[in-house]
């Protein structure tokens, strides 16, 4: 049996260029919900902007894209 904790690793994509970020590895006991929104610093764009969170058992890029661009997804920012 193993002792180390479980993880899985989820991807941060950018609500404003659409690009992904750095991926964040997340022990399975600290799941967030689905959709989960985390301001990081995106590498592209160069500033603290708010990252969806993608886990390949949630979503998959395609959704995020066509949520983005119809402004489903909420991006405090813009307001």
């Amino acid at each position: 049996m193993s002792r180390g904790k479980a993880t899985h690793t989820a991807d941060f994509y950018c609500t404003k260029c659409g690009k992904k970020g750095m991926p964040l590895a997340r022990r399975k006991s600290n799941v967030k919900e689905k959709g989960h929104m985390k301001k990081l610093w995106c590498l592209h764009c160069k500033e603290e902007i708010n990252h969806v969170e993608i886990r390949p058992f949630d979503y998959n890029y395609e959704e995020i894209m066509e949520k983005l661009q119809s402004g489903a997804l909420y991006n405090p920012e813009e307001v």
